[in-house]
């Protein structure tokens, strides 16, 4: 995802949002509390303590090690303008299990990447599961 970003390639399923090449881009920073970011462990938290960007539109991808959060691996918050903040997760998974704990619904997109993805593009449990078409295409 990080990458993709980097290079603006966007996705409808994976990234579908903007493909503004103006944005600022950050990592595990952009956090107004002074500890660091390794040492936040739940997502309540991270929203908590999220900064607003200095510049717009900005993208800051939060992708903790050891996967710390409950149900998503990676977020990324996206800021167009001031005051406005969509939140995207990713759920990255071995297999075909789904996530028995329900989203939190802040979000605007949930995705579920799986080590087998389905076969047909769904969502079930306010996860989006892109196809094994859909996984190819993006990640090669």
């Amino acid at each position: 995802l990080l990458i993709r970003l980097v290079t603006h390639s966007f996705d409808p399923v994976f990234l579908p949002f903007s493909s503004d090449s103006n944005y600022s881009l950050s990592f595990n920073t952009c956090l107004k509390c002074e500890i660091p970011f390794e040492t936040i462990k739940d997502v309540p938290t991270l929203l908590e303590n999220m900064k607003t960007p200095q510049r717009y539109p900005h993208v800051s991808v939060y992708y903790p090690h050891n996967s710390v959060f409950n149900m998503y691996d990676v977020l990324i918050a996206v800021y167009k303008k001031r005051g406005h903040r969509d939140l995207y997760g990713y759920s990255l998974k071995e297999g075909i299990k789904i996530p028995k704990i329900l989203c939190n619904d802040n979000f605007k997109l949930r995705v579920l990447v799986r080590g087998q993805p389905a076969k047909n593009n769904r969502k079930r449990r306010m996860w989006t599961m892109p196809s094994e078409k859909q996984h190819e295409a993006f990640f090669g």
